[in-house]
């Protein structure tokens, strides 16, 4: 099991789970390289959402043009999906569909939505500022 604290986001808002990732492509892509960046785990989030500069940094390959991606209070980023393997510690999450989007509307941070979370076996301790992820 790893234990990770919840991080301080500043202006007054309370505590996140934001952790360390790594990213690598899937296998089939047969391509070397990880890139290494936070991220928020972020249950009401249906899919991954990537900075732009991962998938053209590990040569990840599109899969879909343009996808339009709307959020809770229907903000509307571009989105371009790809296939890349979430690495949340030393729990892999392998050949996730994510969407590549700009960086700035994800304050340089992946998202890791539910069909991330979905695989893994995550533990949201609110009251104790931490999370934990089995192996």
């Amino acid at each position: 099991m790893q234990s990770f604290n919840y991080v301080n986001v500043g202006n007054g808002l309370p505590l996140a789970p934001i952790i360390g990732i790594k990213i690598t492509a899937p296998e089939w892509l047969d391509k070397n390289g990880e890139y290494s960046i936070d991220a928020f785990l972020d249950t009401g989030s249906d899919c991954t959402l990537i900075p732009l500069e991962i998938i053209s940094s590990l040569d990840l390959s599109i899969v879909d043009s343009y996808v339009e991606i709307t959020g809770v209070a229907g903000g509307r980023v571009d989105g371009y999906a790809c296939y890349a393997n979430i690495w949340l510690g030393e729990k892999c999450v392998r050949a996730v569909r994510v969407y590549g989007c700009e960086s700035k509307s994800l304050e340089n941070r992946v998202l890791i939505g539910r069909d991330v979370l979905n695989q893994c076996c995550v533990n949201f301790d609110g009251v104790n500022s931490r999370l934990t992820i089995d192996d």
